[in-house]
């Protein structure tokens, strides 16, 4: 399961001096290093920090080859690292224990004093960034398919699902795709994203919201019209949120209701983040107390249209980045800014990468 480790990223410069300091490395829970660490080779300076894990360079250069841009592998000297990863955030643990008062003041801070007077003096503590978790384990993302069909486009829209791809990195969605016949789909993609978004706490409101996929291609073989090519997220109820199955492609697990405007087809933005504003239904959509689903699906799909017919074999997609695709940085992510008041703000274990 992916570490939602924020602050650890957010914070990192300040991290590494508490980590590095005799007299702060303590806070960290520094202090109580397993008594062989240095046979592994730890210099005694860490050079990055995680909820679970330090990281160090060994002082050694390593060759490697790289691939300048329009120019010819070639060898480079990089830095060799070496670390100590643990099976539980035990950093993160330690951080929270120690300054979980100062979280809390900081959080009534930023939602009570600085939003309402003087937002410059926002410290951060107010928002929350979440992401589906990679593999089947809950919360899951992926696609799910009507394929292999003949068919009208609202009989493809509202007949089972044929397959689903819950491990999925990278793949077109949401697709549709023209078959031989005239006026016929051979298939109909949607994508399904899962949040863990019950660490907000009941009383939490939600002030904004955005929901952003990173899309790194598009395009519109049969010419639908912007509306209808434009992408959209909606309600949505899979049967289960650690995987996806075919079946979570049936309409009666779909509530066609816009959690946030369209993007138009013309406005995608290809390799890069396209951010997608919660509107009011979206924000009131978001489960405080649980996992909170998102479908993703084309604006002719959601508004139960026609889409134009312009000749067999036939695409007209975006291809999306999944949370299986390789490293976190092109990862949907589900960004939220609330007030809660709560004061356990079980959010903030969360944010150091705790369960």
């Amino acid at each position: 399961m992916k570490n939602y480790n924020f602050i650890f990223d957010k914070r990192q410069k300040i991290l590494l001096e508490i980590a590095n300091r005799k007299a702060t490395n303590w806070i960290l829970g520094l202090n109580r290093l397993p008594k062989n660490y240095k046979d592994i080779g730890f210099s005694g300076k860490i050079d990055k920090i995680t909820p679970s894990s330090i990281q160090w360079k060994t002082g050694r250069m390593l060759k490697q080859s790289v691939k300048p841009k329009g120019g010819c592998f070639r060898k480079v000297l990089v830095p060799e690292w070496s670390g100590m990863f643990f099976t539980r955030p035990r950093f993160g643990e330690a951080l929270v224990k120690k300054f979980y008062p100062v979280f809390l003041g900081i959080h009534f801070w930023d939602t009570l004093f600085a939003n309402n007077f003087k937002p410059a003096w926002n410290l951060g503590f107010d928002e929350i960034t979440l992401y589906p978790s990679p593999g089947n384990v809950s919360p899951c993302d992926g696609i799910v398919v009507r394929n292999n069909v003949n068919e009208t486009f609202s009989t493809i829209r509202s007949g089972a699902g044929t397959v689903a791809y819950p491990t999925i990195s990278i793949n077109v969605c949401p697709s549709t795709h023209s078959s031989t016949i005239n006026g016929q789909f051979y298939s109909l993609h949607r994508g399904i994203f899962n949040f863990d978004t019950s660490v907000l706490g009941l009383w939490t409101q939600i002030s904004s919201g955005i929901c952003a996929l990173w899309i790194y291609g598009k395009g519109n073989q049969l010419n639908l019209s912007d509306a209808h090519a434009a992408i959209g997220i909606v309600k949505v109820s899979p049967n289960s949120t650690n995987t996806l199955i075919a079946s979570d492609f049936n309409i009666s697990r779909w509530t066609f209701d816009r959690l946030a405007s369209d993007i138009l087809y013309s406005n995608i933005s290809v390799n890069n983040y396209n951010q997608l504003t919660l509107n009011q239904t979206g924000r009131n959509y978001i489960n405080k107390t649980g996992i909170t689903s998102i479908g993703l699906a084309f604006g002719v799909d959601i508004d139960a249209g026609t889409p134009n017919w312009n000749g067999s074999d036939y695409k007209t997609y975006a291809s999306i980045r999944f949370a299986d695709y390789e490293g976190t940085s092109y990862d949907p992510y589900l960004y939220l800014v609330y007030t809660s008041f709560n004061p356990h703000l079980a959010r903030r274990k969360l944010m150091l990468g705790l369960r």
